[in-house]
């Protein structure tokens, strides 16, 4: 069964989806705009199951564009878990995955047709390895 917890993040979104027995696991979808992360999401994220070093296992983040109400939660989690290595203390949270599925949007901001003059060189790789896959 999936439960989804959809986040207070005022005009923005942000939701786990979790699932699993009797080993839970949870995907965080986006992180809401500026302060969502501080009322609501980094609570939450607290409450879930640890892994084996004690931090709430958070299997995949998912990112779906950088527009701001979906990707500062984001960021402040991201962040909190980078000072923390910084300062070579345990990572407050386990991300094990991240998933974003829109890097073409933002390797054609830099460069417009990018990411389309490639998509030749990622079909091919994907014919010759199961590594390699573009969605």
């Amino acid at each position: 069964m999936f439960t989804f917890d959809f986040l207070n993040a005022r005009h923005g979104d942000a939701f786990l989806v979790r699932w699993g027995a009797p080993k839970e696991r949870a995907m965080l979808v986006d992180g809401g705009p500026s302060q969502v992360f501080e009322t609501s999401l980094r609570d939450r994220l607290s409450q879930l199951a640890p892994d084996a070093q004690g931090a709430p296992r958070i299997d995949v983040v998912c990112l779906s564009h950088v527009d701001d109400d979906h990707v500062v939660g984001l960021l402040k989690l991201l962040r909190q878990i980078q000072r923390a290595r910084d300062d070579q203390e345990p990572d407050p949270f386990a991300v094990k995955r991240v998933w974003f599925n829109s890097v073409d949007e933002l390797v054609d901001r830099v460069s417009p047709g990018l990411s389309a003059s490639t998509q030749e060189i990622v079909d091919r790789a994907g014919e010759n390895s199961s590594a390699v896959r573009a969605s």
